[in-house]
């Protein structure tokens, strides 16, 4: 597994003060699943520091974290650490893009980057050793991007 180079107090940093607006949430968020890699406990131990709760579906082998007073922003984790997904119910795919990119080109971004497509057409970032994130919106049914809602999907290969 790649070793992380961004503690929780690094992940803490990103937050500036307390957490109260939807692009903080989701930087948050993204965080958590970019730094702790798909580990579904340590997504979800670093993100409880910034006031997250969450439950646990162990038959369908999920976690749900969101922020506690919020209803912008859920994260949602495979208990297998194959994926991690933030979805914001106000920010638009762009501006979660931008984020994101400020995470993995930025501070700790130790991530041989390159660009591609999913299959659906919709925006995808390698990261190396077989991660990849893509942008999308949220929702159900998702599309490449929306200018209300927002997903941001990282996929992590099982050792």
């Amino acid at each position: 597994m790649r070793n992380l180079l961004v503690s929780t107090a690094t992940l803490f940093a990103l937050s500036g003060a307390a957490m109260a607006n939807p692009a903080e949430e989701m930087e948050i968020g993204m965080a958590a699943c970019l730094y702790n890699g798909g580990d579904a406990q340590s997504v979800y131990d670093s993100l409880v520091e910034f006031g997250w709760d969450g439950d646990a579906d162990d038959e369908a082998g999920v976690g749900y974290i969101y922020p506690e007073g919020s209803e912008n922003t859920v994260l949602t984790v495979a208990l297998d650490g194959s994926w991690c997904n933030v979805e914001s119910f106000v920010q638009s795919s762009e501006d979660s893009a931008m984020q994101l990119l400020g995470l993995i080109e930025g501070d700790g971004g130790n991530y041989d980057v390159s660009y591609d497509k999913d299959e659906m057409g919709c925006t995808q970032f390698g990261l190396g050793d077989g991660w990849k994130v893509t942008v999308l919106s949220g929702g159900q049914d998702p599309i490449c991007g929306a200018e209300d809602n927002s997903a941001v999907r990282f996929e992590f290969p099982i050792e």
